[in-house]
């Protein structure tokens, strides 16, 4: 699952950084020149919690960015544009 976990927050924009201790995810987010963290837990939720966090985050960033932006930029990330 941390495999899985670390390639969707890779295609979400963020670079993975090292997990340490064990099960402690750290992440560099470029654009906003800061770090992220995720716990690793033993059930299905760790999956649930970073769709989650990433949604959260790119709503954060439409709120302050304007909601043209983050379309266009998801369009290019996906190569619509």
């Amino acid at each position: 699952m941390k495999e899985q976990i670390i390639e969707i927050m890779k295609c979400a924009g963020y670079e993975f950084v090292e997990e340490k201790p064990e099960g402690r995810l750290l992440f560099y987010e470029t654009e906003m020149e800061q770090t992220v963290q995720l716990w690793l837990k033993e059930d299905d939720k760790s999956l649930r919690g970073v769709i989650l966090l990433i949604t959260q985050r790119a709503y954060n960033h439409g709120v302050s960015d304007g909601s043209h932006t983050v379309q266009h930029e998801i369009k290019k990330a996906l190569g619509l544009s």
